[in-house]
């Protein structure tokens, strides 16, 4: 007799720079709309009001609560609406999207006031962002399951918690994020992002590059990039005349800005699944890289050079290469596009996802 399908409650949210056809959300879009009877979702919505009684209630929960850097009253209304959303559905599995921001006294109201619901969680910050300000092992005893997005992140909360860990790869709209027909530059070069990003390794490298070969053009995609950035990197970038720099660009803008590069070019301090380097190998795109983190879990040989962190002349020599041999990089570009299309879906992350509910839903590992 088959066993009846698990049903889920998801907390979500949007995160306000990942174009609509990539980050997390997606894979739970997808889902909902497969499965409505299934899956319900509860959202983190910013800039909401609270009246004094909603105050009074979250600091008394917050008390004994050791919420991450990334926790904020945004966060706090979220995880109020989901309990309340919960206390009516009485679903199976309430599932926190994103754990850093969503998780402080969620998994403690479900155990009180719904014992048979299970809790589960995704971790996407790697092992060195929580170092000195890790959860409690309070939070992790009130978890039923736990999802990540690396190996290594797999591997560091095997010594926190004891339940089933599900490594899931992360999964990009391969459709959307795919190359043009049109015959690719060869001396473009895009980098994109702004979290955990090496800037001191990049602004060597594009100093490397284009003394070297002046021809070189840079793409700089930073997303509200007057945040969290050291004012003397943004300066040399911008005071570079072969650097072009990036804000607030449309799905579409950033979509051409993948189509038109001829490498990726992505030094980070840490990662664990990363949002513009799927976009990018989708796309088809080489990578320049650095071998850290959930980085090598989503890369090849056949299209990736992967250098230490900070190896700005090992990434700038990598860089030179590709941009010096046109049928190379076409070469490589189109390994990187196959094993996006074999690898990356949402489909594909979407069924992992739906398999590890059943699993915890039936109480096997």
């Amino acid at each position: 007799m088959q066993h009846r399908q698990p049903r889920v409650l998801l907390l979500r949210q949007i995160i306000g720079w990942h174009a609509k056809q990539s980050g997390y959300d997606p894979v739970f879009a997808l889902l909902q709309q497969q499965f409505p009877l299934q899956y319900s979702s509860t959202w983190k919505v910013p800039g909401k009001v609270w009246n004094r009684r909603q105050h009074a209630l979250v600091r008394v929960l917050l008390r004994p609560a050791r919420p991450s850097r990334y926790y904020s009253t945004d966060s706090a209304r979220a995880e109020l609406r989901a309990f309340i959303h919960a206390f009516k559905m009485k679903p199976d599995i309430v599932h926190l999207t994103y754990a850093e921001d969503q998780m402080a006294f969620l998994p403690s109201l479900i155990k009180w006031f719904l014992p048979r619901t299970k809790v589960v969680a995704t971790f996407h910050q790697p092992p060195s962002w929580t170092k000195g300000t890790e959860y409690p092992s309070s939070h992790f005893a009130k978890l039923d399951g736990i999802v990540v997005l690396s190996k290594e992140h797999a591997l560091h909360l095997k010594n926190q918690f004891d339940g089933p860990i599900f490594h899931i790869l992360y999964g990009i709209d391969t459709d959307f994020f795919s190359p043009s027909n049109n015959e690719r530059p060869t001396c473009r070069v895009i980098v994109c992002g702004r979290h955990l990003r090496d800037f001191a390794t990049l602004v060597h490298v594009v100093d490397i590059a284009t003394r070297t070969d002046p021809r070189i053009q840079f793409d700089v995609v930073i997303p509200q990039r007057h945040e969290g950035i050291e004012r003397r990197y943004l300066d040399t970038l911008q005071n570079n005349p072969n650097v072009h720099l990036h804000d607030r660009v449309s799905d579409g803008e950033l979509q051409m800005l993948y189509r038109c590069a001829s490498v990726f070019l992505h030094p980070v301090l840490d990662s664990t699944a990363n949002t513009a380097l799927l976009e990018a190998v989708s796309s088809g795109l080489p990578v320049v890289s650095n071998d850290i983190g959930g980085i090598p879990d989503y890369m090849d040989d056949s299209f990736a050079d992967l250098l230490p962190v900070g190896d700005a002349v090992g990434m700038a020599n990598a860089l030179l290469r590709l941009t010096g041999d046109r049928v190379l990089c076409r070469e490589r570009g189109d390994a990187a596009r196959r094993f996006a299309v074999e690898y990356f879906s949402i489909e594909r992350c979407a069924h992992e996802h739906a398999d590890a509910y059943d699993k915890i839903g039936s109480g096997n590992r």
